[in-house]
């Protein structure tokens, strides 16, 4: 028997199982911190719990610090019969990155006052990142044709594109 492993983008469809049981195996201080909603701690008597439910295809999500430690204790549980063990591939580091990535466009749709000031002085309406100006110039094309590095970042981060919509 083994387990597989799963990479953080790939978890959200174990989270559709009802049944999904996940176990931290970091340290209390670290789970305390932070952790995967609904996990618990791979104690000693949540395994014996698992083992004795003899519920073999339930799902079950193993993770760590790093991805290293939670392969041996999926594996454990894989031995024990269990058929849908995964172990998330770069542990608790990886799933906080991704996490932190799926945030970010979220948090950045909306232009700084710094972007929206510059475009209005560049003749584009502060809404119109995706517009042009008389010479058909786009707010990206501008910037980039000024080199205003931080302007021209802002506005790829942002959805912008060379060619206008207008």
């Amino acid at each position: 028997m083994s387990y597989h492993d799963i990479l953080p983008a790939e978890v959200s469809e174990l989270f559709a199982a009802a049944d999904l049981l996940i176990f931290d195996i970091r340290d209390a201080a670290s789970y305390a911190r932070a952790h995967i909603e609904h996990a618990q701690m791979a104690s000693d008597a949540a395994l014996k719990q698992l083992f004795i439910s003899r519920q073999h295809q339930r799902p079950v999500l193993v993770y760590c610090y790093h991805g290293h430690n939670s392969r041996d204790i999926s594996q454990f549980i894989a031995g024990f019969g269990f058929k849908r063990v995964y172990n998330l591939v770069g542990g608790w580091q990886a799933w906080e990155s991704f996490i932190e990535t799926q945030a970010a466009p979220s948090q950045s749709s909306v232009p700084s006052p710094a972007l929206t000031a510059w475009m209005h002085e560049q003749g584009f309406p502060s809404d119109a990142l995706h517009g042009s100006i008389e010479n058909g110039m786009s707010p990206l094309m501008i910037a980039a044709l000024k080199g205003e590095q931080e302007h021209l970042e802002e506005l790829l981060s942002l959805g912008a594109r060379f060619q206008s919509t207008q």
